[in-house]
């Protein structure tokens, strides 16, 4: 039997049964099988360029932060740049028994840090002042400004007098003429101030704008300051220090707190060096500031850029801070305080339009109390 009368025969049996289309069908199920395969193509790729997307996205966010230009502020502060130390007092050891500290340079006044004193402004401003034909009753401080011409300073404010039609020049025995303003003109209530001429000395009474005459010898106007009880004395300019016997030399009368006393002396007049930090411009015979009780003295002393007689006591403030006045090497004056027994130092006022020279300066011992 030939395959194609089998295939006939096979036809003929089955001819009257109903089969179903096997075909179609497969088609349809083949033509399900394709969408759903193509949807979970089209999802998985989808899928895909979102994580690619977020990749990107992460990687351009921290490139961008990488590559922050510059100025841009960044996620880390920058370092602040570190404080100026504060200028302090070195304890260099002892003199004579009493601690030796030796004051910052002088160039470093204007970085101290700032002690406000009641009735002190931060700038003593020495330009033009009213004139005053009456004076106040009392004074915080007389200027010399040269050529008799004196700005008193009472309450924080100023005023000018013109004093030549009573005073005149005065010299020493040399011909060297000296301010007839002293250290310790002002009486130490601010009621009185004295004046230095050849043949004594004329007091004025400010309340009372009234005038005095004190005759006295030249050597004894060149030495004469206010006791602490209102009467005019003579400092001791050499041998015995008042109130320390231990010293060779006293530059200043001295000048009384509520506890303490202070004076600039210079005691290096024995060939005795002072203790020194091994520095510049500390020297084996400074001057220096001397204040405390006779039997317990803190002693400050002053290096490179002071003139002679930098330092000069003014008064007590409170009961710890000796006021004194500075130079500086860039010309200055200015008021500092010490906190006596401390390394710590203070700048308080200084003066401003300076005149070129002959300026001196007087202050009433009990004002900053």
């Amino acid at each position: 039997m030939t395959t194609q009368r089998l295939r006939d025969l096979l036809d003929e049996r089955v001819a009257d049964i109903d089969v179903p289309d096997l075909a179609g069908l497969a088609w349809e199920r083949a033509d399900g099988v394709r969408r759903r395969r193509r949807a979970v193509a089209v999802g998985v790729a989808a899928l895909a360029m979102v994580a690619v997307a977020g990749t990107v996205a992460v990687v351009d966010q921290r490139d961008s932060i990488e590559r922050s230009p510059s100025g841009r502020p960044t996620s880390t502060p920058p370092t602040p740049e570190p404080a100026p130390e504060t200028p302090r007092a070195t304890l260099a050891g002892e003199f004579r028994g009493a601690p030796f500290w030796w004051a910052p340079p002088a160039a470093l006044d204007g970085d101290l840090p700032v002690l406000q004193v009641p009735g002190l402004p931060e700038e003593l401003s020495m330009g033009t002042a009213p004139y005053a034909d009456n004076p106040p009753d009392h004074v915080d401080a007389v200027f010399g400004m040269g050529k008799q011409q004196y700005l008193l300073f009472s309450d924080e404010q100023l005023v000018s007098v013109d004093l030549s039609g009573r005073l005149g020049p005065v010299a020493d025995e040399g011909g060297n003429e000296f301010s007839p303003l002293g250290d310790g003109s002002v009486s130490p209530d601010g009621t009185r101030v004295f004046f230095r001429q050849p043949d004594g000395l004329e007091v004025w009474s400010l309340a009372t704008n009234s005038w005095d005459s004190v005759p006295m010898s030249l050597d004894d106007v060149e030495r004469s300051v206010w006791t602490l009880d209102g009467h005019v004395g003579l400092a001791r300019s050499s041998g015995r220090p008042d109130p320390w016997d231990r010293g060779d030399h006293q530059w200043t009368f001295p000048v009384a707190g509520p506890d303490a006393t202070a004076a600039e002396l210079d005691w290096m007049a024995e060939g005795v060096s002072a203790p020194t930090a091994n520095e510049p411009g500390q020297y084996a015979n400074p001057e220096f500031l001397a204040a405390g009780t006779p039997d317990a003295p803190e002693l400050l002393a002053f290096g490179d850029g002071r003139s002679k007689m930098c330092c000069v006591p003014m008064a007590w403030f409170s009961h710890d801070f000796v006021l004194f006045s500075a130079s500086a090497p860039d010309g200055a004056y200015r008021v500092l305080a010490w906190r006596v027994g401390t390394p710590d130092l203070y700048r308080v006022s200084e003066y401003v339009d300076l005149p070129p020279r002959n300026f001196s300066a007087s202050w009433a011992k009990n004002a900053f109390r």
